[in-house]
């Protein structure tokens, strides 16, 4: 049996500071999670489904990932088999063959998310897609999402954000580079 962790929801807390308008709080949210998501990747821990309902954060904001079924980590085998997935954290191009792979770009999704949020807390539906912000049919095609049009009309600073994404969208599943090695770029542009 799993311990109940204490907290909301990534969804629930992100729907809360964005009609809160609470930027700050939703930017700290997302270094949390880029924190614990490059802590899972450097230990070899995949949990193999996330999304904003299975990411909790506690009360004193601190991550948490919760709803273990599919995760691995060194010494435990992988399956091969990968539940199918709806959510638009799946890459559009499919599941990764390799299960070591099948957390980047959810990882990534998630953290683009919540730094576009932090910077336009307005940009959230009143119907948060599966992906908090990004719509399954916004990763598929990004040239005729709105989602992308609002952001591209956005502020500056979030074009090397967007452009990350969509070449990760462009990318096969198992091309897509580490998170880390994704951050470091990101923080070594600006």
């Amino acid at each position: 049996a799993m311990e109940r962790v204490p907290g909301r929801t990534l969804r629930e807390m992100v729907a809360r500071l964005c009609q809160e308008g609470d930027a700050t709080h939703l930017a700290m949210i997302a270094d949390r999670w880029l924190e614990t998501a490059l802590a899972m990747e450097t230990a070899g821990f995949v949990h193999g489904d996330l999304s904003p309902d299975n990411i909790m954060v506690r009360p004193d904001s601190t991550i948490a990932v919760i709803d273990l079924d599919t995760a691995s980590w060194p010494g435990c085998r992988l399956d091969r088999d990968v539940p199918g997935s709806n959510s638009a954290l799946r890459h559009p191009q499919g599941i990764p063959r390799d299960p070591v792979y099948r957390d980047r770009f959810p990882a990534l999704m998630l953290c683009a998310a919540l730094r576009i949020l932090a910077t336009r807390p307005g940009l959230l539906p009143a119907e948060p897609a599966v992906g908090l912000l990004f719509s399954n049919a916004d990763v598929r095609r990004p040239s005729a999402s709105p989602v992308f049009t609002r952001l591209d009309a956005a502020d500056a600073s979030l074009h090397l954000l967007l452009e990350v994404v969509q070449r990760a969208i462009r990318f096969m599943p198992e091309d897509l580079p580490a998170l880390s090695e994704i951050a470091s770029r990101l923080d070594s542009l600006g």
